[in-house]
Parts: C-alpha cells; sequence; structure tokens
C-alpha cells in the first residue's frame, strides 16, 4: 500500500511540475511581450519553465516505471525526491522564509514511503541486499 501512495504522489508531483512549467512558460512570454523587460532576463523566462516540464517529465516516467519493480526505479526516486527537497531548502535556509516548507511536504512524504520496510520488499530490495550478504 505505502508503494501505491508513494506511486501516487509522484505523479501529483509530476502533473503539478509541469503544470506549472506551463503557467511559468505563459507569464514568461507575457512579461516579454512588454517594453519594461529588464535586459538579459529572457533566457530566464525560458529555462525555469524548460526545467518545471523537465522535472514533471522525469517524475511521471519513473511513476510510469514503478511496476517493473526494478532496483534502479527504487534508486532513482530517492535521488530524484532528495534533489527535489534542495531549493525549498536553500531558499527557507538563505531567505529566512518558512513559507516554502509546503514545497517539500511531497519529497519528505514520499522519501519516507520509499524506506518503509513494506516499499522495500514491495521492490524486492531485501531479499537482493541478503543475497549480497550470505551469496551461497
Amino acid at each position: 500500500m505505502p508503494a501505491r501512495i508513494a506511486r501516487t504522489l509522484l505523479i501529483a508531483q509530476g502533473a503539478l511540475a509541469i503544470l506549472g512549467g506551463l503557467f511559468l512558460a505563459l507569464i514568461g512570454m507575457i512579461a516579454t511581450l512588454g517594453p519594461g523587460t529588464a535586459a538579459g532576463t529572457s533566457w530566464l523566462l525560458i529555462l525555469i519553465p524548460i526545467v518545471g516540464l523537465v522535472v514533471g517529465v522525469i517524475a511521471i516516467a519513473l511513476a510510469v516505471k514503478w511496476q517493473t519493480r526494478r532496483k534502479w526505479v527504487w534508486r532513482s526516486t530517492v535521488a530524484f525526491e532528495s534533489v527535489s527537497l534542495a531549493p525549498p531548502v536553500v531558499v527557507a535556509f538563505l531567505e529566512g522564509d518558512r513559507s516554502v516548507v509546503g514545497g517539500i511536504s511531497i519529497p519528505i512524504v514520499v522519501l519516507v514511503l520509499l524506506v518503509m520496510p513494506s516499499t522495500r520488499q514491495w521492490f524486492d530490495l531485501d531479499r537482493s541486499l541478503e543475497n549480497r550478504q550470505n551469496p551461497e
């Protein structure tokens, strides 16, 4: 059950990232139409939506591969969620803005669900660890 919840949250995270990327692309197009666009910011208005779209595609790709139960899917998801924690934590630390803590809720929940014994068993990680420790 925790594995299914983690997969659902991963899909939601990917969908929100894609929608956010599309929204930021729209805002970027509107912002660059006006004469008040600061010089040198147009690349940023292109880069940020692309990053959002890429993050969303990666999350959904991991969720699609979830049913394979392969170790690389589990490891990649742990790495993806760990990296997803970095931007809000850095912003909270540097700016002292605790309102960004909501941005870390999904990655933390998914990470907790991934390290639960039932999820590790679902991905068959514990058995592969035993085989490495006790080769026959």
